[in-house]
């Protein structure tokens, strides 16, 4: 599913109606937690930033996900 396909949202428009709901298989569903000190919160923050991603979006990067 690309960006493309998806369906501007009409008010009241929720659940399996929803045009923009994206398929099952691609929904996020786990959270992965690292323990990270202040400075390092910091620098991943900055890194992100300057990557012009989401920390979450940076993250997935770093991990070889996206």
């Amino acid at each position: 599913m690309s960006k493309d396909d998806l369906i501007p949202v009409q008010p009241g428009q929720t659940g399996k109606n929803h045009p923009a709901a994206k398929p099952l298989d691609q929904h996020r569903r786990k959270v992965v937690t690292i323990r990270v000190t202040a400075a390092e919160l910091t620098k991943v923050y900055e890194d992100a930033k300057e990557a012009g991603l989401s920390i979450s979006k940076y993250g997935r990067k770093q991990l070889g996900l996206d």
